[in-house]
């Protein structure tokens, strides 16, 4: 399944640079589990990080908080329970990067976790 610029949601295509890499398995005919790996930088350091929204997050115009955002990790799983019931599940990890160090606001990583039902009727 394929989530542009994390699970997280924090990034906007919008000076952005994402590496990304994927790997998954499937142990089971009905459970599948990857895991995303991101490597986000500022295309141009001297303009902003902007949100999902479109809206600035941050800006340095002098570009000297470098421009490395930061890596995210994702681990998914999702269980086909029965032929109606499925259970999707998450956990990623932002490890926040030199710009976002470099800059005013909050510097720390951050955690996301989610856990979700879909029944077909």
């Amino acid at each position: 399944m394929d989530v542009y610029y994390g699970r997280m949601n924090f990034l906007s295509w919008m000076n952005l640079e994402d590496y990304q890499a994927t790997f998954s398995v499937k142990p089971r005919k009905d459970l599948s589990v990857w895991l995303d790996y991101h490597f986000f930088r500022l295309a141009e350091a001297k303009d902003a990080w902007y949100w999902s929204s479109g809206k600035p997050a941050r800006r340095d115009s002098t570009g000297n908080a470098g421009n490395n955002l930061g890596q995210e990790v994702d681990l998914l799983a999702r269980w086909q329970i029965t032929k109606n019931l499925e259970l999707f599940t998450g956990y990623a990890h932002f490890f926040t990067g030199e710009f976002i160090q470099n800059t005013p606001g909050s510097e720390r990583d951050v955690n996301w976790f989610f856990i979700q039902a879909n029944y077909k009727f």
